[in-house]
């Protein structure tokens, strides 16, 4: 190339690097600040020997030949047949799915979702993958110099989430592309765009979440994952995705939960139940010294020893099953934690053989606790779960009080016991039977726990248990988990990370939670004193609410069951199915309108509505569209959308019909 020729090259990389320069920091400040005055450390753009534009660094070229053919080409070979990852649940089995209401009808919709899909799916002979309409989403790891960005603008791609580890790349593309043009391209016609630089894993598969959050879930169910270059990003990425599918796939959840939370609440309104107020005072919240949760994992049985000998000095809360085996080793906890909703939770109760010793405990669980639960403790205080319906109810009822919400408070008991301590402003909070795993199939719990009573008829199969994986333990070595257990992690690692002035002191020979400080039950020796008792007088003096009006509450509930009404009415339209079932692009367009008409009536008020519909449309989203990509010819997945998108319909009206008998039966029955 001339000296004339290069220079030309110099100025409009200049150019381009200063225009982008300029719209970041109209579109994303943060991002222009660090790179305004960036100076590449390793990589930086150069010309190769065969006169083309570069990225070079440690003696070697980014890319082999012409980089822009080679991303344009590169590009066009994925979008034939790209590499996704699929959302995938098990076949469901209506007949067997186990819950307390025997109410649920939305295993079988799900089971007939995944059995109208296999004819179609099962590989034949001679069937070529036909490419789909459009991609709802896909992920981009690696820019480079970015060409293969405008390749894909100019695609049937809807949305693109774009992650660039290495920020010396980030900056020679800078140099390359209309990044103002890149997100044009996709600011139209319900397109969208999300750029995360420089930053970890974790905060890129958050992003993927937020784009879900705000664009539909659906979104994730086929996830096309365009590798730009060979990387440990790129394949940590994949890893990520297969090892903890729960952090972009958990708490879809279905209506009937939702309906048996609001039939709880409606119920503990009228009774009067107590809530947990938040403090809005300069006294806010005086600090607990030193907490102890009690779970009910196998190392439980090294730790009683231990909570006996600090006792005096700190709140215990026993988690769940964890009751019987403190119990058992002559410990009463101040607090006690349970968040299921159905009553089978009085089962496990009956096991001890001891009412005074259970009445006595203060219960201290979700707002979506059954009656027949709370009746059984003579102190019970309750928190709002987030993101429920029951719990969007007692917003609407509350009013101008402000009733305390914790985050992150499931998916296991040991999350609502870590929840109330970050609350509580612990200094230091000892974790003990918190496993979350298993060593030995055979020793999945405590054995002081009714697990291993062989004439209980709660019995625990670790086999039946699906998606077991290997994950670090606390004091090396690798232990066995589940996905609820592996989200129990992520939600508890989510929780240390809220509450920086609490020291979590993790003792249990479980699973290792990042955050938590390994030690051993031995080595816990001396621990400050803590007027435990006087805490608890204090806490429990001014932060409880229960003043519910009855006729509110049922006024409230009529007009939310009417909402409900017309936005099933408007999901189950006949002319928007009819026009959904014309082709796949159809399809994602009324998904999406769906998820914002349910996300609008957050903003509109109308937030018990949307919790109560969300999750049943996110699950059934979600399978109709990873089913679609799996069916490779494209007159076999409009066959699948029509026959799917009928069992959407029957879903939906069914439920209507469960949404107002069951609140209703509810309504007339306390009102008699």
């Amino acid at each position: 190339m001339s000296e004339q020729n290069l220079e030309l090259l110099r100025t409009v990389l200049q150019l381009t690097f200063h225009k982008n320069l300029a719209f970041f920091q109209r579109k994303n400040s943060e991002l222009f600040n660090e790179f305004v005055n960036y100076q590449p450390e390793q990589w930086a753009l150069e010309m190769d020997a065969d006169g083309y534009l570069n990225i070079a660094g440690n003696g070697q070229f980014v890319y082999q030949g012409d980089p822009k053919e080679v991303s344009q080409e590169h590009m066009a070979q994925f979008m034939k047949k790209p590499f996704s990852f699929v959302y995938n649940i098990d076949s469901y089995d209506g007949a067997s799915y186990e819950n307390a209401m025997h109410e649920h009808i939305h295993p079988n919709y799900m089971d007939s979702l995944q059995q109208l899909a296999k004819p179609y799916v099962t590989p034949q002979q001679g069937k070529d993958w036909e490419p789909v309409e459009s991609y709802p989403l896909v992920c981009v790891t690696g820019i480079g110099l970015g060409y293969h960005l405008e390749s894909l603008a100019n695609s049937n791609t809807e949305m693109i989430v774009i992650y660039e580890p290495n920020r010396d790349f980030f900056y020679a593309s800078l140099h390359t592309i209309d990044y103002e043009w890149l997100f044009e391209q996709f600011s139209v016609n319900n397109r969208g765009i999300s750029l995360v630089v420089g930053q970890t894993m974790k905060h890129y598969l958050a992003a993927i979440r937020r784009v879900a959050e705000f664009r539909g879930f659906h979104r994730l169910a086929s996830l096309p994952i365009y590798r730009h270059y060979e990387s440990e990003s790129s394949v940590a990425l994949i890893e990520q995705l297969e090892d903890n599918n729960s952090i972009l796939y958990s708490g879809y959840g279905f209506c009937e939960d939702d309906i048996q939370s609001i039939r709880n609440s409606i119920i503990s309104a009228k009774k009067k139940r107590t809530f947990l107020r938040v403090r809005h005072h300069d006294d806010y919240l005086k600090v607990a010294k030193n907490i102890f949760i009690c779970a009910s994992g196998p190392s439980l049985d090294q730790s009683f020893e231990c909570i006996k000998q600090h006792r005096e000095q700190a709140l215990v809360i026993s988690c769940g099953t964890s009751l019987r085996a403190l119990y058992n080793h002559g410990i009463k906890p101040d607090f006690h934690i349970e968040i299921e909703r159905t009553e089978h939770i009085v089962d496990w109760l009956d096991q001890i053989k001891d009412d005074d010793f259970v009445k006595d405990i203060t219960l201290v669980g979700c707002h979506t606790l059954s009656d027949k639960v709370l009746s059984r403790f003579n102190h019970s205080l309750l928190y709002l779960k987030p993101f429920d319906a029951g719990g969007e109810l007692f917003k609407q009822l509350a009013k101008n009080v402000e009733l305390v919400e914790l985050m992150a408070c499931n998916p296991t008991v040991a999350n609502g016991a870590m929840a109330l301590s970050c609350y509580l402003g612990a200094e230091n909070i000892y974790l003990f039977g918190v496993d979350l795993g298993f060593k030995d199939k055979a020793y999945h719990h405590s054995k002081a726990t009714a697990y291993n009573d062989s004439d209980f008829k709660r019995t625990f199969n670790r086999e039946e248990v699906p998606g077991d994986r290997s994950r670090e333990a606390n004091f090396g070595g690798t232990i066995r988990t589940d996905e609820v257990f592996d989200w129990s992690r992520a939600s508890l690692e989510s929780l240390i990370d809220s509450c920086p002035n609490s020291r979590v002191i993790n003792c249990s020979d479980g699973i290792k939670i990042n955050g938590a400080e390994p030690m051993f039950v031995s080595e816990v020796q001396t621990i400050e004193p803590f007027d435990r008792k006087s805490y608890v007088e204090w806490f429990l003096a001014d932060s409880l609410f229960s003043d519910f009006n009855w006729q509110e509450v049922v006024t409230q509930v009529q007009a939310n069951n009417k909402i409900t009404g017309d936005m099933v009415a408007y999901l189950t339209k006949e002319d928007r199915v009819e026009a959904a079932v014309q082709s796949e692009k159809a399809l994602w367009e009324f998904f999406y309108l769906n998820h914002i008409a349910i996300t609008k009536q957050m903003d509109e008020g109308n937030a018990v509505c949307s919790k109560l519909l969300g999750g049943s449309l996110n699950s059934l989203q979600a399978t109709i569209t990873s089913n679609v990509f799996r069916i490779p010819l494209v007159r076999d997945r409009l066959i699948y959308i029509n026959q799917a998108l009928s069992l959407f319909v029957s879903y939906f009206q069914e439920m209507l019909c469960f949404i107002t008998e069951r609140i209703h039966l509810v309504n007339k029955k306390e009102r008699s």
